[in-house]
């Protein structure tokens, strides 16, 4: 048995994480509210559905449930929400209709949500709606119909606490920073939390700190891989801001910028998944590539300054990639992480730091002074060979020529 269904609440009190009384009063004082529904929004896995059957239970209503995904076209909703709204009960007792993923309507639906928000109006029993987003362009006609109610993405504090009881109840050792990991993992998701649970203890009844690394990676990936899908396949330019705000990977690089850009520290960031990728995917990558650029500038402002709130112009940056396409590309693209890993920093610095350490070695025999202050001062040599030949302390030709090309900022 799925242990989101052992454990699913019984009591609207049972509930975690939202603050369900308004939902409660709305549906007790019907007759005496300005709106015939309530549209209740969040992410998944945060109760949106589970407050609807809970309630009906707890208080003996009969629950009516319409899921949008169902039936689509417009003769169809009224028909079937049309009747369910109008028809009394068939025992006798109080109704509670749910429309289900009413956001799930496509926008080709001509009237789908139109009729919708006309049927609510004469409703005779109260109606809970659920949605995902309230943003998209064809839900504004239910604006002035419904009243919004946002369910919130659970705490990880709760998740971790009705974790917790779940293994104790099923007899699993655990180690708590595993647990914690694993309820940050689930985003605000008690649904999938429970399910990641089951999933990695229900064969020896231990929560393992490797499975629980392994699965930190794959969320990982299927994170960013579906944020570069919206990004090069879409232009949803609000959707894909709010997926990089609940990104799990850092944004930029933050290591300390070092004597090349080639070498770094942290290979696991959004901005070397789009720069490996862009050209994958782009043919014209020049206006791609211009707002990475930008992007760099604030990162550069971040480390040297500290001022964290350019994160925001980093974010809203990389988002318009999405824009710069002139069109889809329709191919199924496998998307990479960065060629240039830190595995592979050793032989980086080697190639980039070898003739830089040699001239420096030189200049420091000659001039009585340490390697290090040498490589510091090597801008200033730059300048200086243009008038003073190298050649003199031991410099070769290639040494030289690269010193006179070479200003080091």
């Amino acid at each position: 048995m799925l242990w989101t269904e052992k454990y699913r609440p019984s009591a609207v009190k049972q509930i975690r994480g939202q603050d369900v009384e308004r939902i409660c009063s709305f549906v007790l004082n019907y007759n005496r509210e300005k709106h015939k529904a309530i549209l209740i929004h969040g992410p998944t896995g945060t109760g949106k559905t589970l407050i609807a059957n809970v309630l009906a239970k707890e208080l003996g209503y009969e629950l009516r449930e319409i899921n949008s995904s169902d039936n689509r076209g417009k003769e169809e909703i009224v028909s079937v929400l049309g009747n369910t709204l109008n028809q009394g009960s068939l025992f006798g007792n109080k109704k509670l209709i749910l429309i289900d993923d009413v956001d799930a309507f496509s926008s080709g639906d001509r009237g789908g949500l139109k009729a919708v928000s006309e049927l609510i109006k004469e409703s005779r029993f109260p109606i809970l709606m659920t949605a995902n987003d309230v943003d998209l362009e064809k839900m504004s006609c239910l604006k002035n119909v419904v009243e919004y109610f946002e369910f919130k993405p659970i705490p990880l504090l709760d998740i971790f606490e009705f974790l917790k009881e779940i293994c104790h109840k099923e007899k699993i050792k655990y180690n708590e920073n595993d647990l914690r990991s694993l309820s940050r993992l689930a985003g605000g998701d008690l649904r999938a939390a429970i399910i990641d649970l089951q999933t990695l203890t229900e064969n020896d009844k231990e929560l393992k700190t490797s499975e629980v690394n392994n699965l930190d990676v794959r969320y990982h990936q299927e994170e960013i891989y579906n944020l570069l899908v919206k990004i090069f396949k879409t232009k949803e330019l609000k959707l894909i801001q709010e997926d990089i705000d609940r990104l799990n990977i850092p944004l930029i690089d933050m290591t300390k910028p070092s004597i090349s850009s080639v070498v770094f520290g942290n290979e696991n960031c959004l901005s070397y998944y789009l720069e490996e990728n862009i050209p994958r995917e782009y043919d014209n990558i020049n206006e791609a590539f211009d707002l990475m650029s930008r992007a760099d500038v604030f990162r550069g402002r971040i480390i040297r300054n500290q001022h964290w709130r350019y994160l925001v112009y980093v974010r809203d940056l990389y988002s318009c990639i999405s824009l710069v396409k002139d069109n889809r590309n329709i191919a199924n693209v496998k998307y990479h992480s960065t060629k240039r890993s830190p595995k592979n920093n050793f032989k980086l610095w080697s190639l980039v730091n070898r003739r830089r350490w040699g001239v420096a070695d030189k200049v420091a025999t000659h001039s009585h002074i340490s390697a290090w202050r040498a490589l510091t001062e090597i801008p200033y040599y730059s300048i200086i060979s243009r008038g003073f030949d190298f050649g003199e302390i031991g410099l070769e030709e290639e040494e030289i020529e690269w010193l006179r090309k070479k200003v080091i900022i």
